[in-house]
């Protein structure tokens, strides 16, 4: 399993920053290996909720993650699972005297023999989630 965990600063109030980082269709505005993102059902991030991202890995592959672990206002976990792997993305909310911080952690699980390119997914992870960190620290704080 490779693992991943980047800290972002918000301007943003606590609950708005939730509010943004619970609809993962959004995760195409920050994430430049994203593709695309769309919520599969209409309303409120709640659990249960499902996403359709396509992400680039070589070409487009689709996953659909879905709410599994939900505290509104402070914590969400998603989790897609696909044939070649398992993602699991967790977020955390703090409110801060500035706004709140973000606690973003993505793991990633390969499935069968892919197991055995795990330490190889690690280093190419650190640099996915690190270009992510950089798109969510942007549209956060809006510069």
């Amino acid at each position: 399993m490779a693992r991943t965990e980047a800290t972002v600063t918000s301007a943003w109030d606590p609950e708005r920053t939730f509010d943004y980082m619970a609809r993962f269709d959004n995760v195409a505005l920050w994430d430049p290996g994203v593709v695309s993102a769309q919520a599969v059902e209409d309303g409120p991030p709640r659990l249960g909720s499902r996403y359709e991202v396509v992400v680039r890995v070589g070409r487009p592959v689709k996953l659909v993650y879905e709410i599994v672990e939900m505290e509104p206002g402070r914590r969400v976990v998603l989790r897609a699972h696909h044939p070649l792997l398992t993602a699991t993305d967790s977020v955390v909310v703090t409110p801060t005297a500035g706004g709140s911080e973000v606690s973003y952690v993505a793991e990633v699980t390969l499935a069968g023999p892919l197991r055995l390119l795990d330490r190889g997914l690690q280093g190419r992870l650190n640099g996915v989630v690190e270009r992510a960190r950089q798109g969510l620290q942007t549209v956060l704080t809006g510069t």
